[in-house]
């Protein structure tokens, strides 16, 4: 790990990395969401087929969400390895898996906020 980010003296460096990580995830799922992508993405979701005949082609529009979501997710796998000090097996395990599951049903699917005031909730139910 890089020295700037290690010890407790460079923690303030670690969260204001995880900022601008949260921070670029942010606008590129914006940027997704409003483009044309993100339209014909939802349009498929709702009818493929109706996409289809219009002579549009869903499948690339999938291929390439999947891959910025990948790359999303990737992101902030980085920054969760960070703050955690590199990886253990309790570090995933199936508690939190339950809770990001929770988060994202709480919040709804097709809401952005709806999972993060979901993630507040629950953490804020989980700390106390």
């Amino acid at each position: 790990m890089p020295d700037w980010l290690v010890g407790v003296i460079n923690t303030k460096n670690l969260y204001w990395l995880m900022l601008v990580i949260l921070v670029i995830v942010y606008l590129v799922v914006l940027w997704v969401d409003r483009s044309r992508l993100g339209h014909l993405a939802a349009a498929t979701r709702e009818n493929e087929l109706r996409v289809r005949v219009l002579g549009l082609r869903p499948v690339y529009a999938r291929l390439i969400v999947f891959v910025v979501a990948a790359f999303c997710a990737g992101l902030a796998g980085i920054g969760y390895l960070l703050l955690q000090s590199g990886t253990q097996p309790f570090s995933v395990s199936a508690d939190l898996t339950i809770t990001v599951l929770v988060m994202v049903v709480l919040g709804g699917v097709g809401y952005r906020w709806g999972r993060s005031w979901a993630a507040c909730c629950s953490r804020s139910s989980t700390s106390g």
